[in-house]
Formats: C-alpha cells, structure tokens, sequence
C-alpha cells in the first residue's frame, strides 16, 4: 500500500460515515489520521508505518467515533479534486454539455455532502480534459486544422492571423472561415446579411464574430466565422474584409449590424454598394436606457413609419412627451434605421438579433477549446444544410413556393375581398380598404403606399387585389427566390466531414507544417476573490533582523520568555504585544 492509496481510502471513510479527520503527523515513514473532534475525546484514528522492505502498513485503528452528538465540521473532503475525479464518473457521464450544477446535485443525492459550484466546474473540466494546457494545445493545432480542412473541402476561404512576441513566437489573434458552399448559397438567397459577436467562454479570452444570411423559407444560415481577440472596429474590419473577399456578391446587398461596432468598420470596409442599417434592438436599448421603458412605442412608432408625413407626425408625438428624447432619435442618421428612408431593401428585419437564435444554439459549444468549437460548428452548419436540402427535395413535388411565401400570400389573400379597386390602367391601380384609407399599388415597380409589397417582393393584400382584378395569378409578381427550387439549389451542395481525431497524425506533404501557434497570453480571470500570499511568522521576524542590522541586538537572554506569554509581532521578544511596543515599528524600518 502507497501513502496516496491510504489518503484516498481514508477520504472515502470519512465521506462515507460523515465525519471529518486531519493529518496529525506525517514523514516518508509514517502517517497518522485523527478525528477533528479528537480534542473533545473521539477516539477514532488510523496510523501506518513503513516496514522494514520498505511497504506502507497499518498498524493502528480505532474505528469507534464519541463525536457523534458534535456539531457538524464542514467536509473540505467533498470539495477536493483528487476526491471528486475519482467519485463522479462512478454516478456521471460527464460530458461537455454536463453542467457544474449537476455534479452538485449528484453528489449531494449520493452522499449528502455539499460541492460548490467552483469545486465542480474544475471537476467538469479535469475529466473531459478542458485544462489551460489542454486548451493551449488547441492553437498549436490550428494550422493543421485548417489544411485538413483545405484538403477535404476546395474552395474554402480561411484566414489565419497571428502576431509575434519579443521572443519571435507566433501569438494567435484572428481567424476566418467561409465554405465554398456558403458562397454559391448566397447567391440564391435574399441579398441581405446580418453580423454579430459573442464571447466565448473557454479559458482564454475570445469573441465569436458571425455573418448569416436568410433562405427562401426565411430561415438563417450560417455563412461565415471568425475568432478574434474581442470585438471592437479593427476586429470587425478584419471580418469584413475577408467576408468581402469570400462572397464577392456581398458587396451589393443590405447590411444590418449594431451600431458601434460592425456597422463603424462597415462603412470603411464594404464600399458605397452596401445599404448599411442599424439594428433597431440596440437603438431601443440605448433609448429606454437613456430616457424611461414607457417610450418603447414611441420609438417603434418612429423605426416603421414608412412615409415621411408619418415620421413627421410621430416625432412631434414624442417631442411632446419628451423634446430630450425626440432630439436623441432625430440626430441619428434616419436613413439607417427609419423605414420610410431607408435607401435599400430590408426584407422585413430591422434588427440584427436574428443571430441570436444561432448564439443560443452555441451556447454549450462557446464553454469548448477553440478546435472543438470550429468543429462543432462545422458539424452543426453540414447537418443543417443536409436537413434543408432534404426538405426542399420532398417538398418540390407538391408546392411551387416555400412555406414563407405561401404564408405570406395566405395572410394577403384574407385582405382581398374587403378593399375595393378602381383601376386606372393595366399597371396602375388605386385600392381603397373598408375604413375608406386608400393605397396605390404599382404593378411594374412591384410597389405598394402601404410599404409592405417592396419589403421582401411578395404581393401584399393590395397588390393581390389588384392582380386579381384584371384577372391574373399572383405568381407572376412572386420573386423566384421564394420558390422551392431555389431554396434547394441553396443547400444542393454540402461541406465534407472530417475527423478531428486524426489531426494528431496528419501532416502536408509535400509542404512543411507551418509554424505552431502559441496561446493567446490572456487568460481568462478566475471566479471568486484571489488568494493573498500572507507572510508567515518566521519570514515576519527575519525581516525585523534583516531590518535592525544598523540597530544594537536585542538580546532575549536579557528578556526572557514565560512560559504561555505572548510575543511581540512587531519586535519578536515576549512580554508585550505589537500596540505597545516601545521599539521602532517594522514598516518604518523597511
């Protein structure tokens, strides 16, 4: 038996039978466990020497407790690593989606002992091996991550950014990924894109920057990554600029990002063809923040106003309430937020937050090292794709429009019945509802007054009467991107799977490794309140001698220690304490 195989069976005793012990005395020959209650008389201990070949030997035990009416010691055991490795994987699979408030609760059903919260997400990370150095090996890998990805997908798009120390070592900063795939899907989808950013949650500080895009069906797809330092305008301007080089198509289209970051580098990054918007969340936000909740509809009121008579009239409505607020709002730029002016093609969005959904589908994956993140999201964007695609094909045989579009058509064609038409020519038509408010709907332009036929091209309820009235069908005058063949052309091809577990063996041959990337140097601060190193009473006494080298000794011999007195912690010698020591104080001596 070994000294750490007796501590382990001890511990596990001590777990067991609820009580707590300590190490009374221990050398490389012997060790001797007792009670913590040993001092109210409980006479429970375990003492084990070496023997003369050398081998660890019990030779004392006494298993009987007295303490059982003593109050309840807190079980440091419960919260030590070595103790948790060992018992949690005997009631729990630990995995990367396991979180730390379950092995709490485990082992509180098991054993009635209570882990905090920090004690067990150490543990979560030591058994799915989610160390600092584990993590640090990630980047390292990367370059190899990223041929291994080249050499199974062609035409991937990727960008490796890294910075050198004073030593010349490669330092991680930036990484980009864009598919070929993502690029021929963009060009059948909507022109229209929203990025954002998240933290993740590893031991290394890092943001996650995203870019999606919107299918036929109106659902997002994940287009473009990257993983940088944090998110700030450089940051950003290194994601745009490479997603402009990945999606060459991107540079004509609507760009909804909020409004410090993304849309700041947006504007020096993406050229005069992007129709730039703000994100009206984060308008909203800052405004209730800045003013009072009760604005809220107010300042929706003002964001949808779709002509310029409407915006008047809602501003004034607001500057009545609040003339601080409506000037907040009227000095920001109103093209890029207000739909009446806004210059592009929104498609019905005026928030970026439809990448939100996407964070929360990454929420567990943001808590992984930086390779299994990318591929996780990898993994999840190829099953996504492949369950699109499958859709679309079963779907093809029996609708000609997706399920969006038909939606959309089914909510106008409840509209069509009530309004009244007086046409004016073949293209022209003038749509007058039941409450008499009228709307003109222009056929050629694909326009309607009421600025809901030129948010996404399909026919609203006026323009749906309007078609029905000389007689036509509504197909005529639906975009072909809403149609179930061009939602299955935008998932007709796939990312090819890789394995990540045979990164460790694969090598670029005939072309050497390129250098290994080193760690980012931050790491993430830990939670709780950082330990402090105290000094101890002999290192506190050696700097008084240090200090009082230029002083006349203070013999002890000529004051001499009783016995249980006190001593001086700022002089060292017995009869008095700190307060009333005559002799000059340390920190003035230091």
């Amino acid at each position: 038996m070994s000294f750490a195989k007796l501590k382990e069976a001890v511990e596990s005793w001590a777990i067991e039978d609820h009580f707590t012990f300590s190490v009374v005395k221990k050398d490389v020959k012997r060790v001797d466990y007792r009670c913590r209650a040993r001092v109210m008389g409980c006479p429970w201990r375990v003492f084990a020497s070496t023997t003369m070949e050398g081998e660890l030997q019990v030779k004392k035990i006494s298993s009987s407790h007295t303490c059982i009416a003593a109050p309840v010691a807190a079980r440091e055991v419960a919260n030590t690593q070595n103790w948790l490795r060992r018992t949690v994987p005997q009631h729990l699979f630990v995995t990367k989606a396991t979180k730390p408030i379950e092995i709490v609760e485990t082992i509180r059903m098991h054993y009635g002992e209570k882990v905090n919260y920090e004690a067990a997400r150490l543990t979560k990370a030591a058994l799915i091996a989610d160390g600092v150095e584990h993590q640090r090996e990630h980047f390292h890998k990367i370059p190899s991550y990223l041929q291994l990805l080249h050499q199974h997908n062609e035409g991937l798009y990727t960008d490796l950014h890294t910075t050198a120390d004073v030593n010349g070592h490669q330092i991680f900063q930036r990484l980009f990924i864009c598919p070929r795939q993502s690029r021929e899907s963009f060009q059948s989808m909507r022109k229209f894109m929203a990025i954002d950013g998240t933290f993740l949650k590893a031991r290394f500080v890092q943001t996650l920057l995203l870019a999606v895009g919107i299918d036929a069906n109106g659902n997002i797809l994940l287009l473009a990554w990257g993983i940088v330092e944090s998110e700030n305008e450089s940051s950003w301007r290194y994601f745009l600029q490479h997603l402009k080089k990945a999606i060459p198509e991107s540079e004509s289209m609507t760009l909804i990002s909020d409004r410090d970051k993304g849309l700041l580098a947006a504007d020096a990054v993406m050229g005069n063809g992007v129709a730039r918007a703000f994100c009206c969340c984060h308008l909203k936000e800052n405004f209730c923040k800045r003013f009072t909740l009760g604005l809220e509809p107010y300042f929706w009121q003002i964001a949808h106003a779709k002509t310029s008579d409407s915006y008047q009239e809602a501003v004034s409505q607001l500057r009545e309430l609040s003339v601080a607020a409506a000037n907040y709002l009227t000095n920001i730029d109103k093209a890029l937020w207000v739909t009446a002016f806004f210059p592009g093609q929104s498609y019905g969005h005026k928030t970026s937050n439809i990448v939100e959904p996407m964070n929360k589908v990454l929420k567990q994956e943001r808590e992984l090292p930086i390779l299994d993140l990318l591929n996780e999201i990898w993994l999840y964007t190829m099953n996504q794709r492949a369950q699109r695609y499958q859709t679309a094909c079963s779907q093809e045989r029996q609708q000609h429009w997706s399920d969006f579009a038909l939606g959309q058509l089914t909510i106008s064609r409840s509209w069509t019945r009530r309004n009244t038409v007086n046409m004016a020519n073949d293209r022209l038509f003038i749509v007058q509802q039941i409450n008499n408010k009228q709307f003109i709907v222009n056929l050629e332009g694909r326009t309607c007054t009421c600025g809901h036929y030129q948010e996404n091209g399909i026919p609203c309820g006026h323009a749906l009467s309007s078609i029905h009235h000389i007689g036509q069908s509504a197909n005529a005058y639906t975009p072909d991107a809403f149609s179930i063949t061009t939602l299955r052309n935008t998932y007709q091809s796939n990312f090819n799977p890789i394995v990540l577990a045979n990164l460790d063996s694969f090598t670029l041959n005939p072309q050497p490794v390129p250098p290994p990337c080193l760690s980012p140097s931050k790491l993430r601060a830990k939670f709780g309140r950082p330990k402090v190193n105290r000094a101890t009473r002999s290192s506190y006494r050696s700097r008084i001698a240090h200090a009082r080298t230029d002083m006349a000794p203070i013999s002890e011999a000529d004051h001499p220690r009783p016995v249980g007195q006190q001593t001086c912690q700022n002089c060292g010698l017995p009869g008095h304490n700190r307060r009333t020591c005559q002799h000059p104080r340390l920190e003035l001596l230091l």
